[in-house]
């Protein structure tokens, strides 16, 4: 199964509509299990670089299969960093995104950015689950 585009509107439709409850402003990107952009929506007053975190932060969890947050400890490490400059700088090792599952298979994440780490990766994870999109 590979998530659509349906499904990824769904998750940033609930991304954005928790943000507001949140009062925070961000940006959510949706990936495949490539890592490769589905959708993106940046709200209004979302600062303007949050839209290359989000979507570094939702390849980096596709990318492992893991919540972005449990890489971030590992990004000073040399190999890490050399992912870094590999992907051009578009990979972001930091909290905020979690990876979409279908089982043990990676579907694709969701990357926040725009608010704390701790209330990015709250608000990827409650659109995941609100979209009806399996989730880590």
């Amino acid at each position: 199964m590979a998530l659509n585009l349906e499904q990824a509107k769904r998750i940033l439709e609930a991304g954005v509509q928790e943000a507001v409850k949140m009062q925070i402003r961000i940006s959510v990107a949706v990936v495949d299990g490539h890592g490769d952009l589905i959708a993106f929506a940046r709200m209004d007053g979302a600062r303007t670089l949050t839209v290359n975190v989000a979507q570094g932060k939702a390849l980096a969890s596709s990318m492992f299969g893991l919540p972005s947050g449990e890489l971030a400890a590992r990004a000073s490490s040399p190999i890490y960093q050399a992912m870094i400059v590999q992907s051009g700088g578009r990979i972001a090792f930091g909290q905020g995104a979690v990876p979409i599952l279908d089982g043990t298979t990676v579907l694709g994440a969701c990357g926040v950015s725009g608010a704390t780490s701790e209330e990015d990766e709250v608000v990827a994870k409650i659109a995941i689950g609100k979209a009806d999109v399996d989730q880590a």
